[in-house]
This record gives structure tokens, C-alpha cells and sequence, in this order.
């Protein structure tokens, strides 16, 4: 048992992430038995002062202990690290929006953007750029600390990081959330009192044991009934996953989309966030205009980015005025967030030997039987001293199964491209993605944001 943590959060900069983790770091009563320090890192000044502020408000609130820092140089940080919590992006959303409507107007119709399909992989491409050099710094400095990441998309940047390096990491992720809330509805029981397993890879998983912990009766015949007899409750997508391939798990249907070819299908493509804050230019292959990349409304019903970050995004006026002391805490706001990264800090550092219901580890277990061996999945597992012990799942449905296979074959192309610096193999991931509907458009598209996005991207060659 440590008696001593230090806790390094990279990318503190967040207001909404970083403030979770530090309400649940102040707010969690194990580790107010120990001396906890724990250092903030981000290279936005502004955004770190402010929630370096925050924390040692929070902590006043709590009365606790805990010792914050802040600073942009994360190697002083990281001497003696413990833990590292990675939350890292590069202008998150208009970056992202360029993803978006590039890929539209290249004519792939990926359902978000975000996590797969071409724009995801870019997303991919920017993010390990950023995250690569951080984990090399950790195996220099804190070679030891165990890496929680949470930067998207988590798969590739997990393989990459377990493949790359010889450090000890999980990817997290709350998506596991959605499933509990449809087995409590459909069912009329909490949680708490059920015994719920999935498996699959992040955003794409479905259950394989849902059962009363005390009796053991297995409850899924139950659930199956309970999700054929709501089905309309569910949205297009998810509800043709259930009916076609009998798997239900992260239930919204842009997310689970973004892995699925024909998803354009059941729910209809469009950037939701905002204007065209980065204008996509209308030199490629034919003339594009602003209409082209808006295919289900109109221009009047299209929401301004920041309006949907200020003022059309209800409560986030009342949750800044927390972040910035004009509001005082309170044990509302302060509640813990369900994210589980401090819980399995708590489990590690005292060797608990608690489940967890998701983490992402790679298959090298072959935990989930019918996956690749060297992709990652997200599946349960008992975390204590010595690290994590994930589930033994059975062989998932394999018309699931294959689509999942796929998506490891791209996650290992994209991490070599990473590592190879090679303009073909990343085009070779974008040809495998399912999403890709034209080769020359690929190659095309490819070349077109390699040099838009230059400045966060790695030199291809």
C-alpha cells in the first residue's frame, strides 16, 4: 500500500474533463489517507490557471490535503509520477470539423467523423502526433507510472502506445454508461444490483452476461425479450445491430456509425456543432459549395459553433461560473463523475482487486477469443496492485466479430504509418476502412489534408 501519490494530468487544460478528475480526486475518501500531490500540465497559460485555481478551491471545499501544481513543461511534472492521465486534443472542434466536411465533400459519407472512417483516421493521425512524444518522455523520466488515456480515438491511440513503447497503460472511456441506463430501464433495476458484462472494442461492444449477483440467474432472455418488445425505443442504427446481429451495447447511433459502412443508412450525415468555422475550399475535384456539405437541412437551421458552446448548451453558463469562483461549490456540482480513472488509481495503490466494467487493454490474453491477439477491446476487469486482470469473454457473434476484425487491421496500419512516417500505409488504412467508398477519392482526400492539416500532423513520407 503507497502512502505517498503523485498524479500528473496532461491536457488540465479542460474545463469539463479536468475539473471531474479533480472533484474525484478531493472528494475521494481513500485517498485522503495519503499524501497526494498532484501536478496539472497544459500549454494553454490561461486555461491552466484557471484550473489550478479551481483545484485548490475544490480542494478547500473538501478540506482536503491534496497538494496542485500547474505547468506547461511536462517533464519537471513527470519526475516521480505515479499515475498519468492523458486528455489531450488540437483544436478539438474545428479540426474536427474540417474532418467532417472534407470527408463530405470528397463524397464519404461518414456519420460523424470523429473515431473512424476517414476523418477519424486524421483525427488518429493529429492525436498521436501529439501523444507519442508525451509517452516518450514517461519511459525516460517515469518508466514505471502506470498511463490512463483517455484521448480519442482511444483504440489507435492505445495500440499505438502498447506497441510503441514499453509502458503500462489502459485506455478508459465512459461509453460503458449507456448500456447500464438501457438493462436498468428495460428491466426496472438499478446497477448496482446486476452483474453486467460487455465486450468489444471502445464505442463498439456489445453485452455477454447481464445476471443477479446474488442468485446468479441469468437475466439476458429477460433483456432480449425487454429489447424486442421496446425496440422503437432505440434509435435506427442500433436497432438494426440488435435484429441483424443480435449485439446492443453503445447505443448511439453516431458513434457505433462511424465503424459501419452503410450506416449513412439509418442516420443521416451531418456536422451538428456548428457553422463552417473552417471553410472547406471548393478546389477538388469539381466545384463545391457550401450547400453540397449540408444534405438534410437547410442553412437556417444550422447551429453557430460558438452559440452552441455558450449559449445553446444549457447549464454551461452555470457550470463556467463554477470553474471560475463566481458561483460556490457545492456537493451537486461536486459529485463524483463516473469516470474511473481515480477509482482504479485507488485500486492499484491499494491493492483492492475491484472489477471494473470497461477498461481497453490489448487482446494478448486473447480475452475476447475471435479478435486478433494484438488488437485493442474493451472488456471488464479486477484491478489491484499488480495491474489489471481482465475478463474471460466468450467467442463474440461473428458477424460482429468480423466487423470488429476489421477495424483492429486498421488500427495496426495506422499505428505503422505512424511509426514508418509512410504516405502508403496510411493510405492503406483509409482503403480498409469500411467507410471508404472510392480509391482514387482516398488518395486524393489523403493528399488534400496532409497538407491542410500540416502544422499538427507528422511528416509523411
Amino acid at each position: 500500500m503507497k502512502d505517498k501519490i503523485k498524479i500528473v494530468l496532461i491536457g488540465a487544460g479542460s474545463k469539463t474533463f479536468a475539473s471531474s478528475v479533480i472533484n474525484d480526486i478531493v472528494s475521494n475518501p481513500d485517498l485522503a489517507a495519503v499524501k497526494v500531490e498532484v501536478a496539472l500540465v497544459d500549454i494553454n497559460a490561461d486555461s491552466l490557471k484557471r484550473m489550478l485555481d479551481y483545484a485548490r478551491r475544490a480542494a478547500a471545499y473538501r478540506k482536503s490535503n491534496v497538494e496542485f501544481s500547474a505547468t506547461a513543461d511536462r517533464r519537471p511534472a513527470l519526475a516521480g509520477a505515479d499515475f498519468v492521465i492523458l486528455a489531450v486534443d488540437a483544436r478539438r472542434m474545428e479540426l474536427w470539423e474540417q474532418d467532417f466536411r472534407v470527408g463530405a465533400a470528397f463524397g464519404f459519407r461518414h456519420v460523424f467523423g470523429e473515431n473512424a472512417g476517414p476523418g477519424g483516421l486524421f483525427h488518429a493521425l493529429r492525436n498521436l502526433h501529439i501523444i507519442m512524444p508525451i509517452c516518450r518522455d514517461i519511459e525516460a523520466i517515469c518508466p514505471e507510472a502506470v498511463v490512463f488515456n483517455f484521448t480519442n480515438p482511444e483504440a489507435i491511440i492505445l495500440t499505438a502506445i502498447l506497441t510503441l513503447t514499453r509502458l503500462r497503460a489502459f485506455g478508459l472511456c465512459h461509453g460503458f454508461y449507456a448500456l447500464w441506463e438501457s438493462v436498468k430501464r428495460l428491466l426496472g433495476r438499478e446497477p448496482q444490483t446486476l452483474d453486467i458484462r460487455t465486450a468489444g472494442i471502445n464505442h463498439l461492444f456489445t453485452f455477454y452476461k447481464i445476471s443477479d449477483p446474488v442468485t446468479g440467474e441469468d437475466l439476458i432472455p429477460e433483456f432480449k425479450r425487454k429489447i424486442a418488445e421496446n425496440i422503437g425505443s432505440f434509435d435506427n442504427l442500433t436497432r438494426f445491430l440488435f435484429e441483424k446481429f443480435g449485439v446492443l451495447g453503445y447505443h448511439h447511433q453516431e458513434h457505433t456509425g462511424e465503424f459501419i459502412s452503410y450506416a449513412d443508412e439509418f442516420c443521416v450525415p451531418l456536422w451538428d456543432f456548428g457553422i463552417e468555422t473552417c471553410p472547406v475550399p471548393p478546389q477538388l475535384d469539381r466545384a463545391v459549395t457550401t450547400s453540397d456539405l449540408y444534405w438534410a437541412r437547410g442553412k437556417d437551421d444550422r447551429k453557430d459553433l460558438a452559440a452552441f458552446l455558450n449559449d445553446g448548451n444549457k447549464g454551461q453558463k452555470r457550470f463556467d461560473a463554477y470553474i471560475n469562483g463566481q458561483r460556490p461549490l457545492d456537493n451537486e456540482f461536486m459529485m463524483p463523475s463516473g469516470e474511473l480513472a481515480i477509482p482504479i488509481i485507488c485500486d492499484i495503490a491499494f491493492d483492492r482487486h475491484t472489477r471494473r466494467p470497461a477498461v481497453n487493454v490489448l487482446n494478448t490474453g486473447r480475452y475476447i477469443p475471435n479478435l486478433s491477439g494484438d488488437g485493442c477491446i474493451e472488456i471488464p476487469a479486477v484491478f489491484c496492485g499488480a495491474g489489471a486482470v481482465p475478463d474471460q469473454a466468450p467467442p463474440l457473434p461473428e458477424g460482429f466479430a468480423a466487423i470488429l476484425r476489421v477495424q483492429h487491421s486498421v488500427h495496426k496500419l495506422m499505428v505503422m504509418a505512424y511509426q514508418e512516417k509512410s504516405r502508403s500505409l496510411l493510405l492503406q488504412a483509409l482503403l480498409t476502412d469500411p467507410v471508404t467508398n472510392s480509391a482514387l477519392k482516398a488518395e486524393k482526400f489523403m493528399d488534400y489534408m496532409l497538407e491542410l492539416q500540416a502544422p499538427y500532423l507528422p511528416e509523411m513520407r
